[in-house]
C-alpha cells in the first residue's frame, strides 16, 4: 500500500505498520520502503520523520541523495520564510512611521487600482498610474518590500520558490492589500485618511516636488519607447539609455513637454539617417541618438534650443498626476507643459491652507 497510495501521510503510516509485520517474502524491501517514505516525509515537511527513515538507509549513495534533497528543502523553506514579500513577516505600519512621499506614492496606486478591498493588478488596471510603465512596477514593488501593502496568505503560499524569485511578475500580476494600522483597505475611506495626513506633513511640497521631476522623465521615458517600438529596425530594440544621460535629463529639470519632443525628434533623426543608409551598423544608429539627444540637452544648456515641443492636448491623466493635482494643486496642463518648480508647489498648498 506505501507504493500505491497517493496520499503521503498515509504512505508514512503504512510504512510504520510494514515495519512491524512479517515478512514474507524472500526478498527485503526494508531499503526501499525507507528511501520511499523518507521522501514522503521531506515533501510533508515532517523532518524528525524523515531523519528516522534517513538512518535506515544502508545504501551510502541513496543516503547522500536524500540527506542533499532534505537540506534543499530547507534551504528552500528558510528563503521563503524570509522572502520579502512573505505576509507572515508584515505586521501592520504606523501611519506617522511612513514617509510622506510613500504615503503620496499609496494614494496614486490607490487612485489607479484601489477597490472595496486592497489594489487590484497592476496588469489589470496599471495601465494610467504612471507615464511610464517600469517606474509603475518600480514603486509598487518598493510600496511591497517596505510593507506599505502585502499579498493574501492563501496567495503567497501558492507559490513556489521558483515562482517567488520571480518577483517582479507578482508584484505586476497579484492582487495587494494595504497594511498599515487603522487605515481600512478599501479605496475610499483609506484615500480620505491618507490624504488628511499628507496634509498635515511639513514636507509634503517637497515630496510633491520630486513626484512631479519622476512624472517628467516618465513621459520622456514613455515617448522614447513608443518611437523605438514604432520602428522595425533591429538597432531600435538594441538602443538602452545609459545613466549619464538620464541624470543630465534629470539634472536640468526640464518640462514633460520638451522632454517628450527631444526624444521624438531625436528618434525621427537617426532613424531618418538610417533609412538612407548613411549609417554604419546598429551601434552607429544607436550612438547617433545618443548624440542627438545630447545636441538637444547642450541647445538648452546654451539657449540655442528652439522649442517645437507641443503643450498639452487631449491625452489620458495618470493617476500620478490626478494625486498631484489633489494635494499641490498643481493643474494638469502645468504638470506637463512647465518645468518642476517647488515655488509653485508652495504658492499653490499656502493658497489651501
Amino acid at each position: 500500500m506505501n507504493y500505491f497510495t497517493q496520499d503521503k501521510s498515509n504512505q508514512i503510516s503504512f510504512a510504520h505498520l510494514f515495519l512491524t509485520a512479517k515478512n514474507y517474502s524472500i526478498t527485503d524491501y526494508s531499503q526501499s520502503l525507507a528511501y520511499n517514505t523518507c521522501f514522503a516525509a521531506i515533501d510533508l515537511e515532517r523532518f524528525e520523520e524523515a531523519n528516522y527513515w534517513l538512518k535506515k538507509i544502508n545504501n551510502s549513495e541513496k543516503y547522500t541523495e536524500i540527506e542533499n534533497y532534505l537540506l534543499n528543502k530547507k534551504q528552500e523553506i528558510e528563503e521563503i520564510s524570509q522572502h520579502p514579500l512573505n505576509p507572515v513577516n508584515s505586521s501592520p505600519l504606523s501611519l506617522e512611521n511612513i514617509s510622506t512621499i510613500d504615503l503620496i506614492f499609496l494614494c496614486i496606486y490607490l487612485d489607479s487600482c484601489g477597490d472595496n478591498w486592497g489594489l487590484k493588478s497592476l496588469h489589470t488596471h496599471g495601465q494610467y498610474t504612471f507615464p511610464y510603465y517600469k517606474t509603475t512596477l518600480e514603486i509598487l514593488k518598493s510600496l511591497a518590500i517596505k510593507k506599505l501593502i502585502k499579498i493574501p496568505i492563501s496567495s503567497f503560499t501558492n507559490y513556489s520558490l521558483r515562482d517567488l524569485n520571480q518577483i517582479d511578475k507578482i508584484i505586476e500580476y497579484e492582487n495587494f492589500h494595504l497594511n498599515i494600522q487603522d487605515v481600512p483597505d478599501s479605496k475610499i475611506l483609506a484615500l480620505k485618511i491618507l490624504l488628511d495626513e499628507i496634509s498635515n506633513r511639513i514636507d509634503k511640497a517637497e515630496s510633491c516636488y520630486e513626484i512631479w521631476k519622476k512624472i517628467v522623465l516618465d513621459y520622456f521615458f514613455s515617448a522614447l519607447e513608443y518611437h523605438l517600438n514604432n520602428l522595425r529596425n533591429s538597432w531600435a530594440k538594441d538602443f538602452e539609455l545609459n545613466e549619464k544621460i538620464i541624470s543630465d535629463l534629470s539634472l536640468l529639470n526640464l518640462s514633460a513637454k520638451i522632454l517628450s519632443y527631444i526624444a521624438k525628434n531625436s528618434t525621427t533623426f537617426a532613424a531618418g539617417l538610417h533609412a538612407k543608409g548613411n549609417t554604419f551598423g546598429n551601434q552607429y544608429t544607436c550612438n547617433l541618438l545618443f548624440k542627438s539627444i545630447n545636441y538637444h540637452l547642450e541647445w538648452i544648456k546654451d539657449g540655442n534650443f528652439i522649442d517645437k515641443s507641443l503643450s498639452r492636448g487631449k491625452q489620458p491623466i495618470f493617476s500620478s498626476e490626478n494625486i498631484l493635482k489633489i494635494i499641490a494643486n498643481i493643474s494638469l496642463e502645468d504638470i506637463y507643459n512647465t518645468n518642476p518648480n517647488i515655488d509653485l508647489i508652495y504658492t499653490n498648498i499656502s493658497k489651501n491652507e
